[in-house]
């Protein structure tokens, strides 16, 4: 009974505010292995960079790495089941004037075929630039043709993508 008094007596102030998770990284699509690359990478001025900038270079390296390896189970690891590609060069190489595939298995026919058509394909990244849910890789092609190519992730995973190309485009 005395505990009752006591509870019913007291008035507790203002519940405790908390204090919002401010965990780095968090809100972002890019997977963990990219986002833990801004622990190690400073800038000039010695402060670290903005996580997205320093996971979308993470993954542009690998991405580049993977893509002249020219191992397509490599560069496959980095895309949804789902996702949807369009690239002028695929209308070109394809006949279809969409330039689109749907799905990763498409995409690997369609890449497997490109690289047998382009066996010195290799790609040297010029510059990266993040954004909330995308990434885009500027980069040059084994003829010295500029491409940008803009990839938006989901899970982790690219979910879309197109590569925008110059005067020159490939092979």
């Amino acid at each position: 009974m005395i505990a009752s008094n006591r509870t019913a007596h007291h008035h507790p102030g203002p519940a405790p505010r908390r204090r919002p998770s401010r965990r780095r990284g968090a809100a972002s699509p890019l997977p963990a292995r990219w986002l833990r690359a801004r622990r190690t990478t400073r800038s000039a001025s010695g402060r670290r960079p903005w996580s997205r900038s320093a996971a979308a270079r993470a993954f542009a390296a690998e991405w580049q790495d993977d893509w002249n390896s020219h191992d397509l189970d490599r560069v496959l690891s980095h895309y949804h089941e789902d996702v949807t590609f369009s690239s002028p060069v695929m209308a070109r190489f394809t006949g279809d004037p969409s330039g689109t595939v749907h799905g990763r298995e498409a995409l690997r026919r369609y890449w497997a075929a490109a690289l047998e058509r382009i066996p010195e394909l290799k790609f040297e990244v010029v510059d990266v630039r993040a954004s909330v849910h995308a990434v885009v890789i500027d980069y040059r092609n084994q003829i010295g043709g500029r491409v940008s190519e803009v990839l938006t992730f989901r899970d982790g995973l690219v979910i879309s993508g197109f590569g925008a190309y110059g005067e020159t485009l490939a092979g």
